[in-house]
């Protein structure tokens, strides 16, 4: 997907991710650029600072080394707001998701007039022949 006066979503050039650990590099030690620990050997991350999503550019100004500690909460929010961006985009070109149709039920039945539960019904009902009343005799 492009759009005018944007350039192309680009990842880091192998000279960038190299010149970003030798600028997090202290006396021999690499560490993390977001709360300056030490990172162990193999787990950092060269990272945007502004998001690939949001338009970030590929340039040494726009990396920064992560170690473990910090990576994953920042991957959460950028994620969040890059989701979010992605919606106004779309619905800004007129690519809004559909409406949603709320289900309908045919609600519930109207209440219907009480009488008292003893009162006598408005017709009789004639008994079975060979039946008892049910009155103990």
């Amino acid at each position: 997907m492009t759009f005018p006066n944007r350039e192309p979503l680009k990842g880091f050039s192998k000279g960038v991710k190299i010149a970003a650990k030798a600028r997090a590099t202290v006396k021999g030690v690499l560490t993390c650029e977001g709360c300056d620990q030490p990172i162990p050997p193999g787990t950092h991350r060269v990272d945007h600072k502004i998001a690939r999503g949001l338009y970030g550019s590929g340039l040494l100004e726009n990396a920064q080394v992560l170690g473990p500690c910090c990576w994953a909460e920042k991957d959460a929010a950028d994620n969040l707001v890059v989701k979010r961006c992605k919606r106004i985009e779309a619905k800004h070109h007129g690519f809004a998701p559909p409406k949603r149709v709320t289900i309908q039920s045919r609600g519930f039945s109207p209440p219907r007039e009480k009488g008292s539960p003893c009162a006598p019904t408005s017709k009789t009902i004639p008994r079975r022949n060979g039946q008892s009343s049910g009155k103990p005799g």
